[in-house]
């Protein structure tokens, strides 16, 4: 059974941190950002680079339909 992890605020600091660590062990890697498009992406590719998968996915989650997104 594979095992997903899906970080909220992964774009930077702790959340970047632990989706970087997850990866690592073998997690696909959900990884949520709110404006840190540029950082997310920079993160995701660190990630690839050393053959984790992960996807990306925006949304504020102060706001139902994002939230919604997300699940």
């Amino acid at each position: 059974m594979k095992k997903i992890a899906l970080i909220t605020g992964a774009s930077k600091g702790i959340g970047a941190a632990t989706a970087k660590t997850l990866a690592q062990e073998g997690f696909i890697i959900i990884l949520h950002y709110f404006q840190g498009e540029k950082e997310a992406y920079l993160v995701k590719k660190e990630i690839e680079l050393k053959n984790g998968k992960v996807y990306l996915i925006q949304g504020d989650l102060s706001k139902e339909k994002d939230i919604k997104q997300v699940a």
